[in-house]
């Protein structure tokens, strides 16, 4: 019998690969192949050259992601701006921000960017830090998303109509079912909101939904600010503790 027909124990046929997998000459001769392989990049200077360049690019990577970075080297990309600053126009430059660059709006990218303006103490009332930012982020390719990810929204179970009924309920929800009531107290149906431009229905329904007009970065800008001030409460309780 070849080792084309030959099977292991469980009944499957036995490959060249798991022929010499057990073979004892085989082991030792990849072994030393695999050794050879190494002497050889390890005298190549070319080779260690590359190494040594991912190494430290991956490090410097690290490093923006994790470490306030020097104040000569962000000065490079953009105009430093620092706080104190007025929290009224956070949403404001965001909102600039966003449809005036190509961040790609995705949650992931809202903490990385966020993350980035706190660690490096820049002010987020300010369309320059948010620039100077991204320029860095994009160049150490920093960002987990490279495209807006699909959201799929999950609709409740509806009762089993007839369609002609389906589209009676459907049609005097759309007229008279309140959507939402902006800061003013005026209450929208979806009728109304469709009759508006498109990105004053946008901010309203976000309005509706998430309590303010703001997107995905000022939600996270709102959530790492909450989180801090928290934070802040924690440590002057053990401190007030400590000093009793």
């Amino acid at each position: 019998m070849n080792s084309m027909n030959r099977v292991n124990r469980d009944g499957r046929p036995i490959s060249a690969r798991d022929h010499h997998a057990n073979d004892p000459d085989y082991i030792q001769w990849q072994k030393e192949y695999e050794a050879e392989q190494k002497a050889a990049q390890a005298a190549d200077p070319e080779f260690q050259f590359k190494q040594a360049a991912n190494a430290e690019a991956e490090a410097k990577r690290k490093g923006v992601l994790t470490t306030p970075l020097n104040e000569a080297y962000l000065a490079t990309f953009g105009t430093i701006v620092r706080p104190p600053y007025d929290e009224s126009k956070v949403e404001y430059f965001m909102d600039r921000f966003k449809n005036e660059s190509d961040y790609v709006r995705s949650r992931g990218n809202a903490i990385v960017l966020v993350d980035f303006l706190d660690r490096n103490n820049l002010s987020p009332a300010s369309l320059e830090s948010f620039k100077l930012a991204h320029a860095i982020l994009k160049l150490w390719a920093a960002y987990p998303d490279e495209v807006t990810p699909v959201e799929v929204e999950q609709q409740p179970a509806q009762p089993v109509l007839s369609r002609s009924d389906q589209a009676i309920v459907e049609h005097q929800n759309y007229i008279e079912l309140i959507v939402g009531t902006d800061e003013y107290g005026k209450s929208w149906t979806a009728a109304e909101l469709d009759r508006l431009p498109a990105k004053d229905e946008l901010r309203l329904r976000r309005l509706f939904e998430k309590g303010h007009r703001g997107s995905n970065l000022y939600d996270v800008y709102r959530e790492i600010k909450d989180i801090q001030q928290q934070q802040e409460a924690e440590r002057n309780r053990i401190a007030a503790e400590e000093n009793r």
